[in-house]
């Protein structure tokens, strides 16, 4: 009778080693399903973000002239009227109102047509309000 439940018990370990492999199987690819919608529900949001922003700063920039003249500063041929109004001095002062009213960026800068630097706000990293 021993002999008969020892092997009567074979098949229930047998069964149960098949179950405990393929629950873990089972259990890494939910895992892994949760975490993939988690990195896109993360990745829309930040999309979401950054579409804000730059719609922010495209609000900011669209028709002003006085930043289309700061930009244009040193491209030969550009009003002068308008650049010497643009100087780096007030450009960085109106860059820091832009990010005191808004407060959606720690830092802010405007470059030139060629790619230089015309002026900044915050050139030291400030906290987030």
């Amino acid at each position: 009778m021993g002999s008969f439940l020892l092997v009567s018990l074979v098949p229930l370990f047998g069964s149960n080693a098949v179950g405990y492999l393929r629950s873990r199987r089972i259990v890494e690819a939910l895992v892994e399903g949760y975490l993939g919608e988690i990195v896109g529900i993360q990745a829309r949001h930040v999309s979401e973000h950054l579409e804000g922003q730059v719609a922010y700063l495209a609000a900011v920039g669209a028709g002003n002239r006085f930043l289309q003249a700061a930009a244009e500063r040193e491209r030969p041929g550009a009003d002068r009227t308008l650049t010497a109004v643009a100087s780096p001095v007030a450009v960085a002062e109106y860059l820091r109102r832009q990010l005191d009213d808004a407060n959606r960026f720690a830092n802010m800068a405007l470059f030139s047509l060629a790619g230089g630097l015309v002026a900044s706000a915050y050139d030291t990293p400030r906290p987030f309000r």
